[in-house]
């Protein structure tokens, strides 16, 4: 053993570690191996003893407790690995934390006091956490009677966690496996769920069958070393990848390869698949007088089903190392954020869908099943990035640092073109929120064809898939990942030149909304333009913005908001009808009422007049008002001569023009 002693003497770094003032000695294994290869074969094997020793030396050196922290073993074993031949010797793996318990006390040294005449007997615990009393008599007085003496027992904390196998470590068609571990000393509340972790250890059984006659044993790793991966992409890129990367990214098909390898069972989408590849790359992530602002923006994709919103998240989902996905239906509040539960004895914090996906991807499907108290619960976690939990003595702030695409059907299953998107995706408490709607940047409502000719060429695309012919699309899953991975790692900084034209076209959807009072903008479209442009530039492996992402982001903001907010009776661009359904005055009604007649009359056999409950009615669900104010509307049109009554029952416009005169009323009124 003296020469491994010299060993920590004659490494600078380890003897500055020694003589220094920090509780822990980090030690790299590689310079172990390198220095004595038996000793560090035989470290592998017999842990504990060895590690142990080391341990008392160090403290003895250093004149204060010090606990040896092991790192950098040659071999990391998965945890569906796993196997007998291990036990009791060292092992490395990494996982996500997906479950944390308080810190609790258990005994090292415990002593028994015999009832009769007083004398203790000393037990030296190392493995269970069961005691059973002394089988032997005491020594002096022959009593078989013992209790614990916790006086003179000696304790140490310690912390439960649960990790889970990484999904790129999963074998195809398995859930992720998960083992126990146990933390001590400095280890405690080193890590929170959802956290990336790389732990070394020693893997022991225990005994869990005190109850039963049968054997019962389960496996726990005791923590040596803890290292904290959360903040590092789990993609491992080499110098060969980088560059390779690079060169793709200067290529001026870069864009269009990308948004062809996405998916390439869904024909055409483009504006979607581009949206999808920016959202992975990510804006830049800030720190402005310690207060974060985030680079993650979130999408949501509406429509019918059949159409393969759910085959482009499930795509994405591969796309991103830490890419997650969770289901509306089979989801709650509790199951997406965090939870605290009792296991045993003890209550202890389970990560959700969202935590385990920090600093990663999250897809979640038919998000219109949650209920209202659980998609309430993801607002922080989008906007705020962190859920804080303060339940049964545990608290607690989880990151939830990831990009949120969600996946939404309309309520009854089929699109009403003659809805707001709030008509078909909320009623009566059931469906998206607004709250939630808001949360996301961008808004794609896929749905079929109306051209004959596009709905032809996606049914020969899906025959041309079922074929069995090979896509061959120009960039792999692979490929993307590691594309991906290189871009959210470029820094990038907005020019002054993209702010101006960012600055222009807020300031323009602003003057709108003076002018037409139909279109509400708020600040947070400023942050997502600029996340938006950011993402370009690091698709395209720029550290500066140019016009070209600023014009990017701006292109696919108007086609979110286009599609979503355009007015079926009006055909105006009504982002506040879109997203608040805000009650309208009674000059917007005034001025809207008459179109409504005419796009109404359309659909009627009679195209020139209409059923004066089915206008008033209509009228009444699209603006959210009661039939009576619909009806003071009305009787100002009638006043002036704008909408007449060809029957007792029925409305007509009395001419074109009459169009233009309502448009009149409404300047006179403001005069």
């Amino acid at each position: 053993m003296s020469k491994i002693f010299d060993f920590f003497h004659m490494d600078e770094e380890l003897s500055q570690q020694i003589y220094g003032f920090s509780n822990h000695l980090i030690l790299d294994f590689n310079k172990l191996y390198v220095y004595d290869v038996d000793y560090a074969n035989v470290l592998l094997k017999e842990p504990k003893t060895h590690l142990r020793e080391l341990e008392e030396y160090i403290t003895k050196k250093a004149e204060r407790n010090v606990e040896l922290h092991l790192v950098n073993l040659p071999i990391s074993t998965n945890i569906h690995d796993l196997k007998d031949s291990e036990m009791k010797t060292l092992i490395q793996l990494e996982g996500t934390i997906i479950q944390r318990g308080i810190p609790l006390m258990r005994v090292t040294k415990l002593h028994f006091k015999c009832r009769t005449c007083g004398m203790t007997e000393e037990t030296v615990v190392q493995d269970q956490q069961y005691r059973k009393y002394p089988s032997d008599p005491c020594t002096y007085c022959k009593g078989n009677k013992w209790v614990h003496d916790y006086s003179k027992s000696e304790f140490t904390n310690y912390q439960e966690i649960y990790i889970q196998e990484l999904i790129e470590n999963t074998p195809n068609g398995s859930s992720p496996d998960k083992v126990k571990a146990v933390l001590t000393g400095s280890l405690i509340r080193s890590c929170e769920p959802g956290e990336n972790v790389m732990v070394v250890g020693i893997l022991e059984a225990y005994d869990q069958s005190s109850r039963s006659a049968n054997i019962e044993l389960e496996y726990h790793i005791n923590v040596v070393s803890l290292i904290n991966n959360t903040d590092a992409d789990t993609i491992n890129l080499t110098k060969e990848d980088i560059d390779n990367i690079q060169q793709l990214m200067k290529q001026p098909e870069h864009l269009d390869n990308i948004i062809n390898s996405i998916a390439p069972t869904i024909y055409g989408l483009e504006y979607v698949k581009e949206a999808l590849a920016l959202q992975q790359c990510e804006g830049q992530v800030k720190t402005i007088n310690q207060t974060r602002r985030r680079g993650q923006f979130h999408i949501l994709l509406a429509g019918p089903p059949g159409l393969g919103k759910s085959i482009l998240g499930d795509f994405m989902v591969k796309c991103n190392p830490k890419g997650r996905k969770a289901v509306g239906r089979g989801a709650s509040g509790v199951g997406l954020t965090a939870s605290v539960v009792k296991d045993d004895e003890h209550f202890v914090l389970r990560a959700g869908a969202m935590a385990l996906a920090d600093n990663g991807f999250l897809f979640v499907d038919e998000i219109e099943k949650m209920n209202q108290t659980d998609s309430g619960a993801m607002h922080p976690g989008m906007e705020q990035q962190e859920i804080i939990i303060n339940k049964a003595d545990i608290s607690a702030t989880l990151k939830t640092r990831c990009s949120v695409l969600a996946a939404c059907n309309p309520l009854g299953g089929v699109w009403d073109d003659y809805k707001t998107i709030i008509g078909n995706l909320y009623d009566k408490g059931r469906g998206l929120s607004l709250p939630l709607l808001d949360r996301f940047a961008l808004i794609f409502i896929i749905k079929q064809n109306t051209s004959r000719e596009d709905e032809e060429n996606v049914i020969n695309h899906i025959i041309t898939t079922s074929e069995d012919v090979d896509l061959s699309p120009p960039y792999n899953v692979d490929l993307l990942r590691r594309i991906f991975a290189y871009a959210r790692t470029i820094d990038v900084r907005i020019t002054k030149e993209v702010g101006r034209r960012i600055k222009n076209f807020y300031m323009l959807l602003y003057e709108a909304a003076k002018r037409d009072n139909v279109i509400i903008v708020s600040r947070r479209q400023i942050q997502d333009l600029i996340r938006l442009s950011e993402a370009s530039a690091r698709l395209h492996g720029r550290n500066e913005t140019t016009l070209e992402d600023a014009e990017c982001a701006i292109r696919i903001v108007a086609k979110s908001l286009q599609e979503y907010g355009i007015d079926p009776q009006t055909g105006k661009v009504d982002q506040s009808k879109a997203l608040y359904s805000e009650v309208k005055t009674q000059r917007i009604m005034i001025r809207e009422l008459p179109q409504i007649l005419v796009r109404l009359c359309q659909h009627n056999i009679d195209k020139t007049k209409i059923n004066r409950v089915e206008l008033v009615e209509h009228a009444s669900k699209l603006w959210m008002v009661s039939l009576s104010e619909v009806g003071d509307v009305l009787n100002v049109l009638l006043k002036d001569g704008i909408i007449y009554c060809p029957t007792p029952y029925t409305l007509a416009l009395s001419s074109p023009q009459s169009l233009n005169m309502s448009l009149d009323i409404v300047g006179d009124e403001e005069d």
